[in-house]
């Protein structure tokens, strides 16, 4: 089988990659602090992108 472009062979997925989402929340005193919270985790891989590249996104 022939792998397509974008497709990453399993030995390839070596990072693990946390999804998180941004909320506030209110202190005792009523100021606002970001906090994160852990959506889901995946193994993915890490690659840089050529300024050509990011042209064409």
């Amino acid at each position: 089988m022939e792998e397509q472009e974008n497709e990453k062979k399993i030995s390839q997925l070596r990072h693990r990659l946390t999804f998180q989402k941004k909320t506030e929340t209110q202190d005792e005193e009523g100021n606002w602090n970001a906090t994160y919270v852990d959506l889901f985790t995946v193994w993915g891989a890490v690659e840089g992108l050529a300024l050509s590249e990011i042209a064409k996104l």
